[in-house]
């Protein structure tokens, strides 16, 4: 790891370093052989209380503050009351072998530094605590200030980089410091439009809770049951109504069957629900901005805006279609003098790209201006629903060839109704 992965890998262990910090951990684990032997990994880590955290340059997005009753909804008057939201079921395995290592106060704080990280990871991409249910995070993303597909993208953002701090640094702490196997996180995410979700409130007088009627909250937990360890299973309105590329979903089979697939999380009548393992390392992969180093070419993308110009995209948000956007390298200069040639090919994805036939292609020479090629720059326009890939294949000296992958999400929010499973009373 070097570069912005180091940054990242740093930020959030910081972040976690400084959960147990304040949980003051080390004097209930100073007796450990295994942890004196590893003491460096947490002493070496001074962190302020105060810092917060950051991710990949992803613009942090927190909306909610407070865990229980969404921010939309704290005014009962206005309930019941419908509006989408997706839901996203976090659930860790393995916790319970510390109680058999470790006494209840240690496996109490150990667990909370975990679920305190990644309360703040959920947060951070503009999710909202609902509820913490043992060792499970049930959390919504989604509120009637931004759009649906954003929602979702959040959601999917969130639960990735969980995976990656499981997989990158728990799996680290756990084995290393505490001497014990890593956790297993899986997570499911489901999203519900407008007439699938009711927000009200359940229960009496003072014991009581403004909560959903939806089954796809309620399926965010099958889903996450469904997940193998340190995996995401995402409900088919998730992956139809971003238009998600096939490479990053795949099919489960059914347990104790190695043959026979297992499609769908709800098969009733004429609801046919589908499921699919997302592949949050891949996505992550192709994030530029998640992927790049110090000391390496960059792929950047700007987008056009009437009011503010050019404006850095980051892949957090989906675009509007009909938006210029111009791809850059950026580098140090002597870098960039280096560059034989490039080539910049588009890979589309979903429906809309598949019916015009312009999956991939590579983008022609005359599509580019003199100053286009000087500056190492492509012009495109955002034309088709889905997660789309621009890559970018630099040639230097030496003979080196580097691919370099930078994805962007455009959404037509009222094509992408149309992709929706609704299910139907008898």
């Amino acid at each position: 790891m070097k570069g912005c992965c180091i940054n990242l890998y740093n930020n959030i262990k910081r972040v976690f370093h400084k959960n147990l910090q304040k949980e003051n951990l080390d004097k209930n684990l100073e007796k450990s052989v295994v942890h004196s032997r590893y003491m460096d990994f947490s002493q070496s880590i001074i962190v302020p209380e105060d810092e917060t955290l950051t991710i990949a340059k992803f613009p942090p997005n927190r909306f909610s503050e407070k865990i229980g009753t969404h921010p939309d909804f704290t005014d009962d008057s206005l309930l019941p009351k419908t509006q989408y939201i997706c839901s996203i079921f976090l659930d860790i395995k393995g916790s319970t072998r510390l109680a058999l290592k470790y006494d209840l106060e240690t496996v109490q704080k150990i667990k909370n530094a975990v679920l305190s990280t990644g309360i703040e990871i959920i947060r951070y991409f503009g999710g909202h605590i609902h509820r913490l249910q043992g060792d499970a995070i049930f959390a919504f993303t989604g509120h009637s200030k931004i759009s649906k597909s954003d929602a979702i993208i959040q959601a999917i953002n969130a639960a990735s980089i969980i995976q990656y701090m499981n997989q990158n640094i728990l799996k680290e702490y756990f084995e290393n410091v505490l001497g014990v196997s890593s956790l297993k996180i899986r997570i499911g995410i489901d999203f519900g439009d407008d007439d699938e979700v009711l927000w009200s409130k359940y229960g009496i007088d003072d014991i009581n809770e403004v909560t959903v009627t939806s089954l796809h909250a309620d399926l965010s937990s099958k889903l996450q049951n469904k997940a193998s360890a340190n995996s995401i299973m995402i409900g088919e309105n998730v992956f139809s109504y971003l238009q998600l590329p096939d490479d990053l979903l795949s099919d489960i089979y059914i347990k104790g069957n190695s043959e026979e697939k297992d499609y769908y999380i709800m098969k009733y009548k004429s609801f046919n629900y589908k499921m699919k393992n997302f592949d949050w390392s891949k996505y992550l992969e192709r994030i530029a901005h998640f992927e790049s180093y110090e000391g390496d070419f960059q792929m950047k993308c700007y987008y056009f805006s009437e009011s503010e110009g050019w404006i850095p995209y980051y892949s957090e948000k989906a675009l509007e279609k009909d938006t210029d956007i111009v791809y850059r390298i950026e580098a140090s200069q002597l870098l960039l003098h280096k560059i034989n040639s490039v080539e910049w090919t588009v890979s589309n994805s979903g429906i809309e790209a598949s019916e015009e036939e312009e999956l991939d292609y590579v983008v022609p020479k005359d599509a580019f201006s003199e100053e286009d090629i000087a500056d190492f720059r492509c012009p495109r326009h955002t034309a088709f629903n889905g997660l789309h890939y621009m890559i970018c294949k630099i040639k230097s000296e030496g003979n080196i060839t580097k691919n370099k992958y930078f994805s962007l999400y455009v959404n037509d929010n009222d094509l992408s109704r149309n992709y929706l499973k609704k299910s139907e009373l008898e």
